[in-house]
């Protein structure tokens, strides 16, 4: 289920930041992470997209 929430992410960034290019768009999702601490059962860092600062 990740996927649709990265694909809403980008297009938040691509609104605000029209004709931005892919990796510009990779780097900004990339930056945005959160990583709260918790892990999930196979023991990876969980990850959340914070998109409020685009």
């Amino acid at each position: 289920m990740a996927a649709p929430h990265v694909a809403g992410g980008a297009s938040v960034y691509l609104a605000t930041h029209p004709g931005s290019s892919a990796s510009s768009v990779e780097a900004a999702l990339r930056q945005s992470l959160q990583v709260p601490g918790t892990t999930s059962k196979d023991g990876a860092a969980i990850r959340r997209e914070h998109i409020a600062t685009f």
